[in-house]
């Protein structure tokens, strides 16, 4: 497999593992936002749960235990969004690295590309040149007035 194929291969891996981390950092931000909302939504119902004055005492206490309920519930929650931000920042590391080593590979082909063109015109170049010595070679060579020395006596 020649280097440049090798390098085109290598691109798309490169490529395809930066949209797969893009991907997964997408996914964990939806996931974050979806408990921050329901954190939100949790504290929210906690603040608007209210003990009642009169009640039996076996009212009181289903709304006691359900506010206790309540409570352990934003507290999970809270535990969750560490959890998922946590997760965020690890896939949002993760795509960078993948992201970074997408645009080094870039520039890898684009060095490739460079040098490729920079040979074939170091390649032409010296084509060209052939062609002109050959060219001066004939006309030096043309018969001029053809003179013999004649060595020797």
């Amino acid at each position: 497999m020649s280097r440049r194929n090798q390098l085109r291969t290598l691109l798309h891996v490169r490529e395809a593992r930066e949209q797969v981390a893009r991907g997964e950092l997408s996914r964990h931000i939806v996931m974050q936002r979806s408990t921050l909302t329901a954190l939100h939504d949790a504290r929210e119902e906690l603040a608007q749960s209210v003990l009642p004055r009169e009640a039996t005492p076996q009212a009181f206490l289903a709304v006691v235990a359900s506010r206790r309920a309540q409570v352990q519930q934003v507290y999970a929650l809270r535990d969750l969004l560490d959890q998922r931000q946590s997760e965020v920042a690890h896939a949002h590391a993760t795509w960078q690295a993948a992201d970074q080593s997408r645009s080094a590979t870039l520039k890898l082909v684009d060095r490739d590309k460079q040098s490729r063109a920079a040979e074939r015109e170091r390649v032409d170049a010296r084509e060209r040149d052939d062609r002109r010595v050959v060219r001066l070679g004939t006309r030096s060579l043309a018969p001029s007035g053809a003179t013999e020395y004649v060595t020797g006596l």
